[in-house]
């Protein structure tokens, strides 16, 4: 299956219909995805819920969402509606291979 790509700034969202995650995976409910340096990814609508297997952000959309970015002023990405299901959230980083650094990707 083909997984379906999904960015909104620094984040990355990726899902497809055979994704699952381990039985009796402990959810925890979220209104913000992701807070970056003088702005966050949150959810407008919806309800979210979010784990952590292996290092890795899983969310569970339990009904549409709509990931907004910003607050108050800086709203420079279009909303994101998420549909009802279970995406792998990837926040984007780049690495510096000459001083040998990972850093946060700008948004």
């Amino acid at each position: 299956m083909k997984n379906k790509l999904i960015r909104q700034g620094d984040v990355l969202i990726i899902t497809n219909e055979s994704m699952s995650i381990p039985e009796g995976s402990v959810f925890k409910k979220i209104t913000v995805l992701h807070k970056g340096t003088n702005h966050d990814h949150y959810f407008s609508s919806g309800e979210i819920f979010e784990t952590f297997i292996d290092d890795k952000k899983y969310i569970k959309v339990l009904t549409d969402a709509t990931l907004s970015h910003g607050r108050g002023a800086s709203t420079e990405h279009k909303d994101v509606i998420l549909k009802e299901g279970l995406y792998l959230v990837q926040i984007q980083s780049e690495q510096d291979h000459v001083k040998k650094i990972k850093r946060s990707v700008i948004d």
